[in-house]
């Protein structure tokens, strides 16, 4: 089989014709990563025989090599942004196991709304499909001049992410607030009355460095 070598230039404008599009990522999926992780594309991240991606300041270990990965350029589309958009929110509420979302806050790129003349072609955009696919849940937020959150992802499967935080252009961010389904607490006696909550915490004040004095003041264990 016939093999050539290209340098880093040659392989982007090679592969932005063969996909029709004028690429404004690149996007790099390594060996058992899930989806790719974006990085914009500009003169810095070329060179004559390799394309530069950065990293952060950990130690780079085995699980960090790029051998074996997968390249794939990503352009600018606000249709296909809202696209991906809804198969995350269907996902986050299918991967809800046993857990029930209270609501979010939504940090949005100024570039993708409020206005319906904004590249997504809708009025508050990421916050209307939110509301599509959570009716009725609190959703708070603002638009902003560049978003921190985990290192954008596309064609990745898990839709909540953590860790691996960066500054970022034209994305939105959502913090979603989620807690276990209560268990049916039918043939679960509750006394909350004044007496039995003052009981409580005097209780658990004796456990802890501190004592409740019969007189009610409260003084350190020493």
């Amino acid at each position: 089989m016939a093999t050539s070598n290209m340098t880093g230039m040659q392989f982007i404008m090679n592969l932005a014709i063969e996909k029709g599009l004028r690429p404004d990522y690149i996007g790099i999926r390594k060996v058992n990563e899930d989806g790719y992780t974006l990085h914009q594309l500009h003169r810095g991240i070329l060179s004559e025989d390799c394309i530069l991606i950065e990293q952060d300041d950990k130690i780079l270990g085995d699980a960090d090599t790029m051998e074996g990965a997968d390249i794939d350029m990503f352009s600018l589309d606000g249709p296909a942004c809202l696209n991906d958009l809804d198969i995350t929110l269907k996902r986050l509420k299918n991967q809800l196991n046993n857990e029930k979302l209270l609501g979010a806050l939504m940090f949005s790129c100024g570039g993708r709304g409020p206005s319906k003349r904004s590249m997504m072609g809708e009025s508050m955009a990421d916050a209307t499909h939110f509301e599509k696919e959570f009716v009725g849940l609190p959703c708070l937020g603002f638009y902003a001049g560049g978003e921190i959150g985990p290192m954008a992802k596309v064609d990745n499967k898990i839709a909540i992410q953590n860790g691996n935080v960066a500054m970022q252009g034209f994305t939105v961010v959502f913090g979603v607030f989620i807690v276990p389904i209560p268990i049916d607490t039918k043939y679960m006696k509750l006394n909350d009355s004044e007496e039995n909550c003052k009981l409580h915490m005097i209780n658990k004040m004796q456990k802890s460095k501190y004592q409740i004095p019969k007189n009610g003041e409260e003084t350190k264990c020493e």
